[in-house]
């Protein structure tokens, strides 16, 4: 199979790709980084990058109910549908502006997180959140993929 025509279709495909993703994450690469004796700042970016990777090889895979499989979406094109792209980027938006203000707090209290980690913070969720939400407003002129029509095969 070529890899640029690889594409996950179903919600149990999306599942394990993101638990995958995870497992990588949380168990493989946190266990080596513990080995070698990577911590704080250069460890922090490397999740920070490898999440926005995993992230993006997502939305670049994954396909909609009468999206069309072989085909490239559009660079910016997060999701199938615009009303996951805005429900995904207004919970993303909200949590973005807790970020902000735990960042703002921060300047006028000494307690809490350091400021470069609220910064990387804020840059976490507010990219996915300006994806999402741009995604959105293009896909509203956009052409509907019908909700209703079969995935459409590779052969087609």
């Amino acid at each position: 199979m070529n890899p640029r025509t690889w594409r996950i279709t179903t919600w149990w495909g999306k599942l394990i790709y993101v638990f995958a993703a995870w497992f990588v994450a949380v168990r493989v690469i946190d266990l080596l980084f513990g080995v070698l004796g990577v911590t704080g700042l250069g460890a922090t970016v490397f999740f920070l990058v490898y999440d926005f990777a995993v992230l993006l090889v997502g939305a670049r895979i994954f396909r909609g109910k009468g999206e069309p499989v072989a085909a490239s979406r559009p660079w910016w094109q997060m999701t199938a549908r615009k009303k996951l792209s805005n429900n995904l980027g207004s919970w993303l938006a909200v949590v973005t502006t807790l970020a902000v203000a735990a960042l703002v707090i921060s300047f006028f209290s000494p307690f809490g997180s350091s400021k470069s980690d609220l910064v990387l913070l804020v840059l976490y969720f507010g990219v996915p959140t300006y994806l999402y939400l741009n995604s959105a407003a293009r896909l509203q002129s956009a052409p509907k993929p019908d909700a209703d029509a079969p995935l459409r095969s590779l052969e087609a």
